[in-house]
Protein backbone atom coordinates (compact mmCIF):
# COMPACT_ATOMS: atom_id res chain seq x y z
CA UNK A 1 0.00 0.00 0.00
CA UNK A 2 2.80 2.46 0.66
CA UNK A 3 2.70 5.59 2.78
CA UNK A 4 3.65 9.23 2.78
CA UNK A 5 4.45 10.85 -0.59
CA UNK A 6 4.51 7.56 -2.55
CA UNK A 7 1.76 4.95 -2.77
CA UNK A 8 -0.02 2.40 -4.91
CA UNK A 9 -3.78 1.89 -4.53
CA UNK A 10 -5.57 -1.09 -5.99
CA UNK A 11 -8.87 -0.43 -7.79
CA UNK A 12 -11.95 -1.32 -5.76
CA UNK A 13 -13.52 -2.90 -8.86
CA UNK A 14 -10.92 -5.28 -10.29
CA UNK A 15 -13.22 -6.85 -12.89
CA UNK A 16 -15.30 -10.00 -12.95
CA UNK A 17 -13.90 -12.39 -10.28
CA UNK A 18 -15.51 -15.29 -12.15
CA UNK A 19 -13.27 -14.65 -15.17
CA UNK A 20 -9.93 -14.42 -13.40
CA UNK A 21 -8.65 -17.51 -15.17
CA UNK A 22 -9.63 -15.99 -18.54
CA UNK A 23 -8.41 -12.38 -18.39
CA UNK A 24 -6.47 -12.33 -15.11
CA UNK A 25 -7.81 -8.90 -14.16
CA UNK A 26 -8.65 -9.75 -10.55
CA UNK A 27 -5.32 -11.52 -10.21
CA UNK A 28 -2.95 -8.74 -11.30
CA UNK A 29 -4.42 -6.09 -8.93
CA UNK A 30 -4.27 -3.06 -11.23
CA UNK A 31 -4.63 0.36 -9.70
CA UNK A 32 -3.09 3.82 -9.36
CA UNK A 33 0.45 4.70 -8.30
CA UNK A 34 1.40 8.14 -7.07
CA UNK A 35 4.51 10.13 -6.19
CA UNK A 36 4.64 13.73 -4.94
CA UNK A 37 7.43 15.90 -6.39
CA UNK A 38 8.57 19.50 -6.02
CA UNK A 39 9.81 20.67 -9.45
CA UNK A 40 10.06 24.28 -8.27
CA UNK A 41 10.48 25.63 -4.73
CA UNK A 42 7.07 25.65 -3.08
CA UNK A 43 5.34 24.01 -6.06
CA UNK A 44 3.86 20.54 -5.48
CA UNK A 45 3.42 18.13 -8.39
CA UNK A 46 1.43 14.91 -8.06
CA UNK A 47 2.42 12.30 -10.66
CA UNK A 48 -0.03 9.41 -11.11
CA UNK A 49 0.39 6.28 -13.22
CA UNK A 50 -2.34 3.77 -13.97
CA UNK A 51 -3.35 0.69 -15.96
CA UNK A 52 -7.05 -0.14 -16.35
CA UNK A 53 -8.86 -3.37 -17.26
CA UNK A 54 -8.36 -4.66 -20.79
CA UNK A 55 -10.74 -6.68 -22.95
CA UNK A 56 -10.11 -10.39 -23.46
CA UNK A 57 -10.01 -11.94 -26.93
CA UNK A 58 -13.31 -11.60 -28.80
CA UNK A 59 -13.95 -15.34 -28.79
CA UNK A 60 -14.61 -15.18 -25.04
CA UNK A 61 -17.78 -13.19 -25.74
CA UNK A 62 -17.51 -10.40 -23.17
CA UNK A 63 -15.70 -7.13 -22.48
CA UNK A 64 -14.51 -5.35 -19.35
CA UNK A 65 -15.94 -1.99 -20.43
CA UNK A 66 -18.07 -1.54 -17.30
CA UNK A 67 -15.20 -2.37 -14.94
CA UNK A 68 -12.82 -0.12 -16.88
CA UNK A 69 -15.23 2.81 -16.61
CA UNK A 70 -15.68 2.19 -12.88
CA UNK A 71 -11.91 2.18 -12.41
CA UNK A 72 -11.45 5.48 -14.25
CA UNK A 73 -14.28 7.11 -12.30
CA UNK A 74 -12.72 5.94 -9.04
CA UNK A 75 -9.33 7.28 -10.08
CA UNK A 76 -10.72 10.70 -11.01
CA UNK A 77 -13.02 11.09 -8.01
CA UNK A 78 -10.77 9.64 -5.29
CA UNK A 79 -7.28 10.49 -6.55
CA UNK A 80 -7.16 13.27 -9.13
CA UNK A 81 -9.90 15.56 -7.80
CA UNK A 82 -8.80 15.07 -4.18
CA UNK A 83 -5.18 15.98 -4.85
CA UNK A 84 -4.07 19.21 -3.18
CA UNK A 85 -0.96 19.53 -5.34
CA UNK A 86 -0.52 22.60 -7.52
CA UNK A 87 -0.06 20.46 -10.64
CA UNK A 88 -1.03 16.91 -11.61
CA UNK A 89 0.34 14.62 -14.31
CA UNK A 90 -1.39 11.34 -15.13
CA UNK A 91 0.06 8.73 -17.45
CA UNK A 92 -0.74 5.18 -18.34
CA UNK A 93 -2.71 2.62 -20.29
CA UNK A 94 -6.45 3.44 -20.25
CA UNK A 95 -7.29 0.65 -22.70
CA UNK A 96 -9.70 3.11 -24.31
CA UNK A 97 -9.52 4.85 -27.69
CA UNK A 98 -10.33 8.58 -28.10
CA UNK A 99 -13.84 8.12 -29.55
CA UNK A 100 -16.68 10.68 -29.47
CA UNK A 101 -18.57 8.91 -26.67
CA UNK A 102 -18.64 11.54 -23.92
CA UNK A 103 -19.17 8.86 -21.26
CA UNK A 104 -16.13 6.81 -22.28
CA UNK A 105 -13.19 6.38 -19.88
CA UNK A 106 -11.08 8.66 -22.09
CA UNK A 107 -13.62 11.48 -21.93
CA UNK A 108 -14.17 11.00 -18.20
CA UNK A 109 -10.49 11.86 -17.74
CA UNK A 110 -10.60 14.57 -20.41
CA UNK A 111 -13.35 16.43 -18.53
CA UNK A 112 -10.87 17.11 -15.73
CA UNK A 113 -7.49 17.06 -17.47
CA UNK A 114 -5.70 18.09 -20.66
CA UNK A 115 -4.40 15.44 -23.08
CA UNK A 116 -0.81 16.55 -23.70
CA UNK A 117 -0.51 15.29 -27.28
CA UNK A 118 -3.90 16.74 -28.23
CA UNK A 119 -2.92 20.05 -26.68
CA UNK A 120 0.18 20.17 -28.85
CA UNK A 121 -1.27 18.93 -32.16
CA UNK A 122 -4.97 19.74 -31.84
CA UNK A 123 -5.18 22.22 -34.71
CA UNK A 124 -3.38 19.98 -37.21
CA UNK A 125 -5.09 16.77 -36.06
CA UNK A 126 -1.65 15.14 -36.21
CA UNK A 127 -2.12 13.42 -32.86
CA UNK A 128 -4.64 11.02 -34.39
CA UNK A 129 -2.29 9.88 -37.16
CA UNK A 130 -0.72 6.43 -37.38
CA UNK A 131 2.70 7.62 -36.20
CA UNK A 132 1.32 8.22 -32.70
CA UNK A 133 -0.70 5.04 -32.06
CA UNK A 134 0.61 3.34 -28.93
CA UNK A 135 -0.66 -0.22 -29.42
CA UNK A 136 -0.15 -2.37 -32.53
CA UNK A 137 1.98 0.37 -34.04
CA UNK A 138 3.21 -0.83 -37.47
CA UNK A 139 6.83 -0.32 -36.38
CA UNK A 140 6.40 -2.47 -33.27
CA UNK A 141 7.88 -5.95 -33.66
CA UNK A 142 5.13 -7.53 -31.51
CA UNK A 143 2.35 -6.26 -33.80
CA UNK A 144 0.45 -9.02 -35.62
CA UNK A 145 -0.96 -8.58 -39.12
CA UNK A 146 -4.59 -8.77 -37.96
CA UNK A 147 -4.24 -6.28 -35.08
CA UNK A 148 -5.79 -2.82 -35.36
CA UNK A 149 -3.39 0.04 -34.49
CA UNK A 150 -4.97 2.17 -31.74
CA UNK A 151 -4.08 4.88 -29.25
CA UNK A 152 -4.89 3.68 -25.72
CA UNK A 153 -1.99 5.14 -23.72
CA UNK A 154 -1.92 8.78 -22.65
CA UNK A 155 -0.25 11.53 -20.66
CA UNK A 156 -2.60 14.12 -19.14
CA UNK A 157 -1.94 17.23 -17.10
CA UNK A 158 -4.01 19.43 -14.77
CA UNK A 159 -3.34 22.73 -13.00
CA UNK A 160 -4.95 23.00 -9.58
CA UNK A 161 -3.44 26.38 -8.69
CA UNK A 162 -3.72 28.65 -11.76
CA UNK A 163 -3.11 31.65 -9.54
CA UNK A 164 0.26 30.16 -8.59
CA UNK A 165 1.57 28.30 -11.65
CA UNK A 166 1.03 28.11 -15.39
CA UNK A 167 1.92 25.10 -17.52
CA UNK A 168 1.85 23.91 -21.11
CA UNK A 169 3.01 20.97 -23.23
CA UNK A 170 6.04 21.86 -25.34
CA UNK A 171 6.84 18.51 -26.99
CA UNK A 172 5.53 14.98 -27.45
CA UNK A 173 6.87 11.93 -29.27
CA UNK A 174 7.07 8.15 -29.19
CA UNK A 175 10.72 7.06 -28.66
CA UNK A 176 10.14 3.64 -30.31
CA UNK A 177 12.56 1.85 -27.98
CA UNK A 178 14.14 -1.31 -29.37
CA UNK A 179 16.82 -3.69 -28.14
CA UNK A 180 18.86 -6.42 -29.88
CA UNK A 181 17.09 -9.75 -30.11
CA UNK A 182 19.77 -11.95 -28.56
CA UNK A 183 19.96 -15.64 -29.43
CA UNK A 184 22.74 -18.18 -29.36
CA UNK A 185 22.95 -17.77 -33.15
CA UNK A 186 23.27 -14.00 -33.46
CA UNK A 187 24.94 -12.96 -30.20
CA UNK A 188 28.29 -12.42 -31.96
CA UNK A 189 26.92 -10.87 -35.15
CA UNK A 190 27.37 -7.15 -35.77
CA UNK A 191 23.94 -6.63 -37.34
CA UNK A 192 21.58 -8.15 -34.84
CA UNK A 193 17.81 -7.98 -35.31
CA UNK A 194 16.09 -5.37 -33.14
CA UNK A 195 12.91 -6.03 -31.17
CA UNK A 196 10.54 -3.67 -29.37
CA UNK A 197 10.78 -3.61 -25.58
CA UNK A 198 6.97 -3.87 -25.23
CA UNK A 199 3.86 -4.35 -27.36
CA UNK A 200 2.95 -0.79 -26.29
CA UNK A 201 4.99 2.23 -27.33
CA UNK A 202 6.54 4.47 -24.69
CA UNK A 203 5.50 8.12 -24.62
CA UNK A 204 7.78 11.10 -24.01
CA UNK A 205 6.54 14.62 -23.34
CA UNK A 206 7.91 17.88 -21.99
CA UNK A 207 5.63 19.92 -19.76
CA UNK A 208 6.74 23.42 -18.88
CA UNK A 209 5.83 24.68 -15.41
CA UNK A 210 6.33 28.30 -14.44
CA UNK A 211 5.59 29.89 -11.10
CA UNK A 212 3.69 33.16 -11.36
Amino acid sequence: RGRGDVYKRQFEDCGNPGQWLVDGECFVTKGVGRVLLEPLPGVKLDVFVTHTAHNPAKEHGYTNAVYRKNQVKEMIEKRILKSNADMIILGGDLNDVPVDDKDSPYHIVLREMQNCIEELFCESGQWLKMEYVTYANPSNTFTLDDEEPVMIDYIFRRTNSPEKVISWTSSFHLPMFKIPRLTTFNIKQENMELMSVSDHEAMATEIQICRI
